[in-house]
């Protein structure tokens, strides 16, 4: 594919990790506070759901860092699932975004194929920064396919694509650059830890002329075939 680059899985520190947990959770609450404060003034400041999407995406981002940190110890159980529903989980995940529909296509994987389930959190991650990087409209798509005994999963969206710059950082927790939108800025964070639990890679291409493709890529022994 056009620019394909194997992106190096960059792991953070549990103090990087912190730092910029408490940085991000400084700004969305400090919206919150000003926002009841101008509130109480008389403005408007969208309404009591805007201030509730705040709260919401604080408390998943809680969540994430503590999923994170639970897939570092070894704590998150991870057990062989049909590549199907990985596939369907992931694209199931992404409802709460209200985005462009996500379009699960099959590719050449065979029947009874399953992976460990924890492909199933680096899938999600990677999924919804697709979303969130497509234009109003757009498509996000996400194919599988076998290549020379390993497993492709490929996430394609028609949004900006990731320049240079930024794909020098996207693994970097809490980054969001120019062209590459993230949850917090831990989507590819996230998805580069089960990789690297999974001895995967992360590949990175351009979508013909406007877009990004994502592929996870798994070797052999994390494969499963079930007739």
């Amino acid at each position: 594919m056009p620019g394909e680059r194997v992106l190096e899985l960059y792991r953070p520190s549990d103090e990087e990790l912190l730092r910029g947990l408490i940085h991000a959770l400084n700004g969305k609450m400090g919206f919150v506070s000003l926002a009841l404060e101008l509130q109480g003034l008389g403005t408007d400041v969208g309404g009591s759901a805007t201030l509730q999407g705040t709260v919401d995406d604080a408390s998943r981002l809680l969540e994430r860092v503590g999923k994170l940190v639970s897939l570092r110890r070894g704590l998150v159980p991870s057990n062989p699932v049909a590549l199907e529903t990985v596939m369907g989980e992931a694209a199931a995940s992404t409802s709460h975004l209200h985005r462009p529909d996500i379009h699960v296509i099959g590719g050449s994987m065979g029947n009874g194929l399953k992976v460990p389930s924890l492909v199933t959190l680096a899938l999600a991650e990677v999924v919804a920064n697709a979303v969130h990087a497509s234009p109003v409209g757009g498509t996000v798509q996400m194919e599988a396919r076998i290549e020379s005994e390993d497993l492709d999963i490929q996430v394609m969206d028609n949004g900006k694509g990731v320049s240079e710059e930024d794909l020098d950082q996207v693994i970097r927790p809490f980054y969001s650059g120019e062209g590459f939108v993230g949850r917090g800025g831990l989507g590819l964070t996230m998805a580069a830890e089960v990789l690297e639990v999974t001895n995967g890679q992360l590949i990175y291409a351009t979508n013909g002329e406007q877009g990004a493709v994502f592929t996870i890529r798994f070797s052999p022994e994390w494969i499963e075939h079930h007739a």
